[in-house]
């Protein structure tokens, strides 16, 4: 019943948008000179909150809504939940890092504990697409799934809802995935919580602060 393939599912295109700000963050990162500005640690904090949020609002769907309707029917890996444990204790090594950054400190630290991050998200986004993904193809409908992921766009913080429409790169793929999902193409356009209101709030907000890094 599933038509489209893996990676145009939302769980896929959520985890592009989670790789799309590890990726640019550790790039900006790593073009940033010592020792820090007082503008650019206040731009980091910036950027950081709306990544942190991200974060723990997708780690929070899975835990506490989507996992436990998915075990309604398979054994769901316990590691590809145990693992929020890990990721979630490093975040917050890295939330201290970096509310006790001051001027003149260097960005190495931080550098390192994000590439520590990297090497502990992706591999666990991966094994998620690898087990996880194939699992609820198998023994949930389309419908179904879309019932339960749908929840989580009305509840959804605006910045995080931004960066999974953002990753998508284009309208096009994001007119694609609407339709898939089967929602009205006037979604797109709604003023407070439509696609590319989330969107443009997203560049607003987070993409300004990369910019701003990147100068």
């Amino acid at each position: 019943m599933w038509i489209i393939p893996p990676e145009k599912t939302g769980w896929v295109l959520s985890h592009n948008a989670i790789r799309g700000e590890i990726k640019l963050f550790e790039e900006t990162l790593n073009n940033l000179s010592n020792p820090l500005k007082k503008s650019q640690i206040e731009t980091i904090r910036i950027w950081w909150n709306g990544h942190y949020i991200h974060i723990h609002e997708h780690h929070s769907n899975e835990d506490n809504v989507f996992n436990p309707f998915l075990k309604q029917r398979i054994n769901y890996p316990e590691k590809l939940e145990s693992d929020h444990v890990q990721l979630i204790n490093h975040m917050n090594e890295i939330d201290n890092c970096i509310k006790s950054i001051s001027d003149n400190d260097k960005i190495d630290k931080l550098l390192e504990l994000w590439i520590t991050y990297r090497e502990i998200m992706l591999p666990h986004l991966l094994e998620e697409e690898n087990i996880g993904l194939p699992l609820v193809m198998a023994y949930f409908t389309p419908q179904e799934v879309s019932r339960i992921t749908s929840e989580f766009a009305k509840k959804g913080d605006k910045c995080a809802l931004g960066s999974f429409i953002y990753w998508m790169e284009t309208k096009k793929n994001c007119v694609e995935f609407m339709e898939n999902e089967g929602i009205p193409w006037f979604v797109w356009y709604l003023p407070c919580c439509g696609f590319k209101s989330n969107r443009d709030h997203y560049e607003r907000i987070m993409m300004k602060q990369i910019t701003k890094l990147n100068k």
